[in-house]
């Protein structure tokens, strides 16, 4: 079965790729963040406000975790707040080094982010400006292709056309170019009726045709006890596959 809130769920992480960058803040007690999009799972949070520098305090709409891509590694943001009228995305050093076991440490050029164990170099980030921004994935390659609805629906799973709507008008997925066929596969998912061979027989009442060969044939197939022992019988079987085209042919 085709999971549209599943599906919806992983369009949305695209954005990841395309995030604000963060600025460290030593002085944060958790991740703050402008945008909901970039959450993996959303909460609602315990606290309703934060208060900043100057006293003030800003609305939180919800929590959640959320992935910081880099080119060097894949780093957790857990508790991430979501407080829209931030001017930029907030890092909190202390809970970032909590989360992925790692240390930071500031220079003049910028901070580098060390696994504890190890004490090898995770990420080098040299910051330009007075703020240590942390950069976000630089984003994808793309290609300008034509793409059609039909690439769409055999790629997402042979959804129907009202979830391929849904998609676009939501601005999920794009498609430039106008479906051309009718997807097979989906018209042999939706083929019920049985393969049987074609017949000139007809029939006004319902096993007359059956009552017919058995009558004909009784000294040869004695009427069966029960639909195995029919099955198993040829001729049988023939005088059911005729009852049964016989009853689509008059639509009975």
């Amino acid at each position: 079965m085709w999971d549209q809130a599943g599906l919806i769920t992983a369009l949305n992480q695209m954005a990841l790729q395309n995030q604000a960058p963060w600025v460290m803040d030593s002085g944060a007690s958790s991740h703050m963040s402008t945008t909901d999009d970039i959450l993996l799972s959303r909460l609602p949070s315990s606290h309703s406000f934060i208060t900043v520098g100057n006293g003030q305090t800003i609305s939180i709409t919800c929590r959640g975790e959320s992935i910081l891509p880099t080119a060097a590694s894949n780093f957790l943001l857990s508790n991430v707040l979501v407080v829209p009228f931030l001017v930029r995305n907030l890092l909190s050093v202390r809970q970032f080094t909590r989360d992925n076991n790692c240390s930071i440490e500031f220079d003049a050029l910028g901070f580098s982010v060390k696994n504890i164990p190890t004490s090898r170099v995770m990420l080098r980030c040299n910051s330009a400006g007075d703020l240590y921004t942390f950069p976000a994935a630089p984003p994808a390659p793309q290609a300008h292709l034509a793409i059609s609805t039909d690439l769409r629906h055999h790629r997402l799973g042979h959804p129907g056309s009202s979830a391929i709507d849904i998609l676009r008008n939501n601005q999920f997925i794009h498609c430039n170019k106008a479906p051309n066929t009718i997807c097979h596969s989906c018209q042999l998912g939706k083929h019920v009726r049985l393969s049987f061979s074609a017949s000139s027989s007809f029939t006004s009442r319902p096993f007359e045709l059956t009552a017919q060969v058995a009558l004909v044939s009784t000294a040869v197939s004695p009427i069966p006890g029960n639909y195995r022992s029919a099955l198993a019988d040829p001729l049988w079987r023939a005088a059911m596959a005729d009852e049964y085209q016989a009853l689509i042919d008059n639509n009975t």
